[in-house]
């Protein structure tokens, strides 16, 4: 699907393929629109998204394949930045812009950022 994949809606999508692996085409194709900004961020195609990287095993995420995430960080909430390793904050960060945090959000991540550089 590509790029088209940004332009369904989420029972369209749910259809031809529905989301199941965060690290799938699908997946990544609408990460990228979210990130370029395609993708409205709080739209039902970007909360569905989240839902799917909100149970995702962050553990088999490497730190470059998170940066993609930055489109949907917003509606991932407080609870899964705190699941975070410290490279994993180290490599999310320069990739945010704090307009579009929530204060809590900001706050996990820059409290998570300092314990990792003592």
């Amino acid at each position: 699907l590509g790029v088209l994949a940004c332009y369904l809606s989420p029972e369209e999508l749910q259809a031809l393929a529905p989301l199941h692996d965060p690290l799938g085409p699908v997946e990544r194709s609408l990460l990228a629109c979210a990130a370029s900004g395609v993708l409205r961020q709080h739209g039902r195609v970007a909360y569905a998204l989240a839902d799917l990287l909100r149970s995702a095993s962050l553990a088999g995420v490497r730190p470059r394949e998170l940066r993609a995430w930055r489109g949907v960080v917003p509606e991932l909430g407080v609870r899964f930045l705190q699941r975070l390793s410290a490279a994993q904050v180290r490599a999310l960060l320069p990739e945010l812009q704090a307009a579009h945090l929530t204060p809590a959000q900001a706050s996990v991540l820059l409290m998570q950022a300092v314990r990792t550089e003592n």
